[in-house]
């Protein structure tokens, strides 16, 4: 993942899939998944930023495997809002 500070308050996203990943209809399941993830974490990723997921392989994993990823790659460069206790 890489992602770039733009000072705006706008927040985009990319998908990077290569062709050695699958057919289309593979790529482009991987790549609604992960849309859905970040539609639902959206209120909390952090705003002014550019966002590019890179996939490098593929690996046969659920939703939440894929979620679980995503998320911690969002917290782990500090792009998660704090969660209200």
């Amino acid at each position: 993942m890489h992602f770039i500070g733009t000072g705006g308050e706008q927040l985009r996203f990319g998908f990077v899939l290569p062709v050695k990943i699958g057919k289309a209809h593979r790529r482009n399941l991987l790549r609604r998944r992960m849309k859905e993830i970040l539609r639902a974490a959206f209120p909390r990723i952090r705003a002014g930023r550019d966002i590019v997921f890179a996939v490098r392989r593929d690996e046969d994993e659920s939703f939440s495997e894929l979620e679980e990823k995503m998320l911690y790659l969002l917290s782990s460069r500090d792009l998660l809002k704090e969660e209200p206790r």
